[in-house]
């Protein structure tokens, strides 16, 4: 490389650097220091330049290196304590480039000259190589021993120059390079484009002079202060005087949610500047109250569209077309709809060391502290390193200043300070927290109305606060205060610390009768949910449904019992009373509050195996024997296979297909489609096709395994009030169909018997054999896994140490998959801790310490990946990976004691191997890291998994030239009239979808109405994929998709006099489904046929959002059936996969180049039957099978030339024992179709003939 340079395109044409570096002069021995670091660091030898660009495809990185001595520097003060040898590495990893531009010429001397501009996601990675003393060239002449210490991580490698504003500024990275060697050019790039997987731009770009980032003009929005007097009206305004004030929570902020857009965009243009607050000012002219205002709506559609362009586009323009676009009312509809069930639009900024990302408002169900200040009041913060990972790999330096700092210095946010606030425990594992308008001071007497808390620790009353920040559901139903207490805990037993188990920790009562309240509140039907996971006032965890409270007030008002006494103190009896809560789920003591927040309810929730789990099953069955090994490997195995079988079935089988439908949200009544081949539609197969790709790329990616409904289940863990399971024992109920979202009260069910295998969060011998028992008086309770209150230990904790306050289970009950027996459960007791003074005066600093603290040293996940892959190497019972256990607890209780979990060991230590993983196995797929092939269950499973990944690849391929194709039999000739009608509402639709697909960067309709995502880029949290909230992202998608599509189904029924006058609700119990999407016309009028004909001839038209087409699928569904009544016209397939292949397999047959070679087989087949003997070309047996079964002689004819046309072993040589002679393929063929080659499957061809001929 001759030079480094950074800055950004502007346009198409041109390139503006902000800053450059050119190569290195060798004034103080830097090429010695640079070929001693090439030598060591790359295995690199005899290169004569000072500056490289390495292309490591391996790693998936290109990295610039150079060598910089500080004697080179613009020094500035105390700077200068280091090493003054150091090489500094430029690292650009390649899922950071979104585009790659080559500019080719040639110097006089002939070599090749190359620009290669890489355009970026995010900012480059620096890091510095520091000699060590005894490396030092002058200290140690001719020594082969010199080594450089490990790399440290900065934001510039020269704070003497403004390095670190250009790289975090430039969406730009420039590498002038020369290549001797045109070959080695071409290599490069052939390379490159394979590893970056798109195309490489040839093409010039005009560099313009380069002019320092500090020189351009500042976005006047950063800073209040240094805002023009023309727009000093945006500020904070005082009503009644007209003064600008600072932030007051009585007073509007009217232009907050402009200004805030204007920052997310940061669009520093004036005149742009000016267009917005005039459109602005009109909108609130016109609809004072809107919740999103049209120009806000707008300028966010804008930074989303131009998130997906790659040169810089003219803002005017593209806003003021926007701005015309349809949509905005809907918008505002859907939105005042989701606010009324208790959403919020809440913003979000990421904070990263070199940037601060202001994100468009984001979609999330509201929360206690929300819900009191609002969501213009508070602000989302999460911290990521640039390449969206956490911080914890940060160096300590970076960590002050993008956390620390953050925290600790009020934001200013659209002219309003944000001050740090808390978080939530999710959120604090996310490492993100709130913000909330006001100063410091405050946000710190806010924090204080939350509630007393007594705790002993800062870590442990961030957990209790944590509660305020959690997602929940507010009830509309109050609850008075008599109408709950408290009631005792089952205690018994002691743990290693002696302090005595709780057996019901965190579980309470809550009466049928409220429950149905919580049920008619949440619209679920005849539902009645056996357990829900709540918050309310102090108290946390989940309440169980207790059919007693109900058994006994009846009683008690046939005998006239009175209902209130002296002994209750103003409390009613408890028997009519609605919750009763325990001492172990009251964490605080808070303000007086009548409505209860609802986080989950117990449904029918499948589960699947996944790698910990996997690792666990294979190796400890292995100790337990030979015979217990082989069972359990096969019957993964075979699961594996179910799995990938159900996966592509659904893809051709139509049966199959539309049970996998009834896993989709039910935005459409998928089994009212059956006149359709919904394989072969394009919308249906669209989402059948996005369920099987991401249910084979979570095999692929994690090993996900579905377990079948009718063998296992996840549930969550309660505790048995009757007092009558015993030690060992639990008792399980569960909903058949498991498709159910909100099973009613009389959906089959089936109570569990026999041995059942539990397990929670997948950890060392957290795998326990249970015996599952029925009782009578626990047949209310469904879809949980209800636990004894006594015994030596609570079987929750056994299993990582969990108890009940809303922890769910994995339960089993295939015999195949049990261990022998369970292991000695492993002891997850905390270490005691030492008591913290919590300082009121300081609690925001200690808050903020324990933040900064927690952020930095967060190994949980890395000490799961190192048990994970040494257990591989070195067994889950080894004492290695027993020391690796107990830190992943420490870890685990890390956010509630403050303990710091004990580093991974780096090197051997009493015969021990270090902790911290060397080598990972090929399963665990850490591409940027060294790697081994592993023998064990894992990866044979990953290799399996691999070879399905293909398919994967071919099916998207396959996907991208897919042509949608109308179907006639739904169109009604007249349509032509609503065209006009159908085009506006497609129109308007969608902006709306294609606004949720851009938000989340949901690729396509079909993974968007499945609700099968491979990857969301705006997830609540990192592990939104295992996250089993309620209120996770999929949810919070899922419901703007609902909103979306009942309210564009209620307008077309608006000019036919409504929605209820033309519909009747399907009776069928489906709880949990909008009545907008349950109500079925089923007569519907001429006028309606042709308007949904219109619907749909428009969107398929147009080949994209085609679920607009079936608003009304019940409607076309109607237009299909009449066509299907006319004579001639029935065009219905049971399995169109097979017609297609049949129809293939008869021309094929009878094709010009094949017709008289299979009349010749023909012959041959008939002779035989007629002799009754075989031949040396047919087996008599498979003759007879052709007389019997029309059609069979052509596939066996088909099969016969595949398998010579891919040389499958044939040969005409019978001496020849590897080669499969065409009589042979004929019994192979007819053998597979008997069933006698699929285990446990009928075959399609059935008879009763002896197969022992065919031998």
């Amino acid at each position: 490389m001759e030079k480094l340079v950074f800055g950004s395109i502007i346009g198409r044409r041109n390139f503006a650097p902000t800053y450059f570096f050119d190569k290195p002069k060798n004034q103080q021995k830097e090429h010695e220091i640079f070929e001693i670091y090439l030598d060591e660091q790359r295995d690199l030898q005899n290169f004569e330049s000072n500056m490289l660009i390495c292309f490591e495809h391996d790693r998936e990185c290109l990295t610039v290196c150079f060598p910089d001595i500080i004697k080179n520097w613009t020094s500035v003060r105390d700077d200068n304590n280091r090493s003054p040898n150091r090489v500094v590495d430029v690292r650009v990893a390649y899922k950071a480039i979104r585009r790659v531009i080559a500019t080719l010429s040639t110097d006089e001397n002939g070599e090749i000259k190359v620009t290669f501009t890489f355009q970026l996601n995010y900012p480059p990675t620096i890091q510095v190589y520091e000699m060590s003393g005894e490396g030092n060239p002058s200290n140690n002449p001719g020594g082969n021993r010199t080594k450089f210490k490990p790399p440290h991580r900065f934001l510039s490698w020269n704070n003497g120059h403004d390095i670190e504003n250009a790289v975090s500024h430039a969406s730009c990275l420039v590498a002038d390079c020369h290549f001797a060697d045109p070959r080695t050019l071409l290599d490069c790039l052939d390379r490159l484009r394979k590893s970056i997987n798109y195309a490489i731009q040839f093409r010039f770009l005009y560099r313009q002079k380069c002019i320092n980032i500090r020189n351009y003009e500042q976005n006047c929005f950063v800073n209040p202060i240094d805002l023009p007097s023309e727009y000093a009206k945006l500020k904070p305004k005082d009503l009644q005087t007209g003064a600008f004030i600072e932030y007051d929570e009585r007073k509007q902020f009217k232009y907050f949610p402009l200004v805030y857009a204007v920052q997310v965009g940061y669009c520093k243009f004036y005149d742009f500047l000016n267009i917005v607050i005039d459109h602005y000012d009109a909108d609130l002219r016109r609809d004072p109250g809107a919740r999103i205002p049209k120009t806000v709506s707008t300028l966010e559609n804008m930074l989303l569209e131009i998130d997906k362009e790659h040169d810089v586009i003219e803002p005017r323009k593209y806003f003021l077309k926007l701005y015309d676009k349809p949509g905005h009312n809907v918008l505002a509809d859907i939105t005042d709809d989701l606010a009324l069930a208790g959403y919020m639009r809440v913003r979000k900024i990421i904070v990263t060391p070199t940037r601060r990302l202001y994100i468009n408002p984001e979609l999330i169900m509201g929360n206690r502290s929300l819900r009191k200040k609002g969501a213009d009041n508070m602000l989302r913060i999460v911290f990521r390193d640039d390449d969206n990972q956490k911080v914890s790999n940060l160096p300590p330096k970076l960590i002050q200043k993008s956390v620390t700092t953050t925290l600790m210095t009020p934001l200013n946010i659209g002219f309003r300070d944000f001050s740090y606030l808390g978080s939530s425990n999710s959120q604090l594992r996310d490492h993100g927290c709130y913000f909330l308008a006001g100063t410091p001071k405050e946000v710190s007497a806010f924090r204080g109305s939350f509630g007393r808390f007594n705790c002993e620790s800062v870590p442990k009353l961030m957990s209790r606060m944590g509660q305020c920040f959690t997602q929940s559901r507010k009830l509309g139903v109050e609850i008075e205060r008599v109408s709950y207490s408290e009631i005792f805990d089952y205690i018994g037993g002691s743990d290693s610390n002696g302090k005595a188990y709780t057996f019901s920790d965190g579980c309470g009562m809550v009466s049928k009768e409220f429950a149905r309240k919580i049920v008619s509140d949440m619209k679920l039907g005849d539902s009645l949910p056996s357990c829900y996971q709540i918050r309310f006032r102090g108290y946390k965890g989940v309440v169980l449904l207790n059919p007693l409270f109900e058994e006994v007030r009846l009683w008690a008002k046939k005998n006239k019992a009175p209902l209130m006494t002296k002994k209750t103190e103003k409390l009613l009896p408890w028997y009519c009373q609605s919750l009763m809560f325990r001492p172990s789920q009251n964490k605080f003591s808070a303000p007086r509050e009548k409505y209860v927040e609802i986080v989950k309810i117990s449904a029918p929730i499948l589960v699947s195996l996944n790698k910990p789990l996997i690792n666990i099953l294979d190796q400890v069955s292995e100790m337990h024997g030979h015979v217990s090994h082989n069972r359990m490997r096969n019957r993964i195995f075979e699961l594996m296979e179910e799995h990938l079988g159900t996966a592509i079935s659904s893809l051709v089988d139509e049966p199959h297909a539309f049970l996998t439908l009834s896993e989709f949200p039910k935005y459409i009544l998928y089994d009212r489609l059956r006149d359709f081949n919904v394989t072969e539609e394009p919308f249906f197969r669209s989402m059948l096709r996005s369920a099987a790709l991401v249910g084979l790329k979570r095999l692929v990616d994690k090993m996900q395994i579905r377990i079948p409904a009718s063998q296992g289940r996840m549930m969550f863990g309660v505790v048995d009030e009757t007092g009558l399971l015993q030690s060992g024992q639990v008792f399980i109920q569960y909903t058949t169909n498991a498709a159910l979202k909100y099973p009613s009260q009389h959906a089959d069910k089936v109570v569990l018997t026999g041995p059942v295998m539990i397990t929670k969060n997948p950890s060392v011998v957290s795998v326990v054999l249970f015996l599952a028992v029925d009782l009578l008086c626990l047949y209310d309770l469904v879809d949980v896994v209800v636990f004894p209150q006594h015994g030596p230990r609570p079987h929750a904790d056994e299993m990582a140490g969990s108890d009940l306050d809303g922890d769910e289970f994995s339960i089993f009950w295939d015999p195949q998959l049990f261990l022998d027996r369970t292991e000695p459960a492993f002891d997850f007791t905390s270490t005691k801790t030492t008591s913290q003074p919590v300082l009121k005066d300081d609690l925001t600093k200690q808050m903020v310490d324990f933040f900064v603290l927690y952020v930095s040293q967060d190994s949980i996940g890395t000490i799961a990946n190192a048990h994970l892959a040494n257990s591989d190497l070195y067994g889950i019972n080894s004492e290695h990976c027993h020391n690796i256990a107990l830190k992943h607890n420490q870890a685990v209780d890390f956010p509630k004691n403050g303990q710091i979990p004990e580093d991974l060991t780096k090197k051997w230590e009493g015969g021990l191997p270090p902790e911290k993983v060397e080598r990972f196995p090929n399963f665990m797929t850490k591409s940027s890291a060294s790697a081994y092939k592993s023998n064990r269950l894992l990866g044979e499973l990953y290799n399996r998994a691999m070879e399905v990944g293909e398919v994967i690849r071919i099916e998207e391929i396959v996907y991208l030239d897919e042509k949608v194709e109308i179907d006639e039999s739904v169109l009604i000739s007249d349509d032509h009239i609503y065209e006009d009608i159908a085009q506006t509402d497609y129109d308007e639709y969608r902006t709306l979808v294609g606004g949720i697909c851009e938000n989340y960067g949901i690729r396509n309709e079909g993974q968007l109405f499945s609700g099968r995502f491979t990857d969301l880029k705006k997830r609540i949290s990192d592990k939104d994929d295992d996250n089993m909230s309620l209120f996770n992202t999929q949810h919070m998608i899922e419901e703007q998709v609902a909103t979306i599509y009942a309210k564009f189904r209620i307008k077309f029924f608006d000019e036919f006099g409504g929605i209820e006058k033309n519909t009747d609700i399907d009776e069928r119990n489906l709880n949990g489904v909008r009545e907008t999407f349950r109500r079925v016309c089923v007569f519907p009028s001429e006028e309606m046929r042709g308007k949904a004909s219109a619907y749909y001839r428009v969107a398929y038209s147009n080949g994209t959002f085609l679920s607009f087409g079936w608003i009304v699928a019940d409607i076309l569904s109607f237009n299909r059936q009449k066509y299907l009544l006319q004579p001639g016209n029935f065009k219905l397939s049971l399995c169109p996969l097979i017609d297609h292949l049949s129809k293939s397999i008869n021309e094929f047959c009878k094709s010009d180049n094949n017709a008289a070679e299979f009349n010749e087989y023909c012959k041959i087949l008939e002779r035989s039957f007629t002799s009754k003997k075989s031949t040396s070309d047919v087996s008599n047996f498979v003759a007879k099978m052709c007389q019997t079964f029309v059609g069979l002689n052509k596939l066996l004819f088909f099969c016969r030339k595949w398998v010579k046309w891919h040389a499958v072993g044939y040969g005409s040589d019978s001496g020849n024992e590897n080669s499969i002679r065409p009589k042979i393929m004929d019994s192979v063929v007819v053998l597979f179709g008997l069933g006698d080659l699929k285990k446990g499957n009928v075959g399609w061809l059935t008879v009763s003939f002896d197969t022992s001929v065919l031998k």
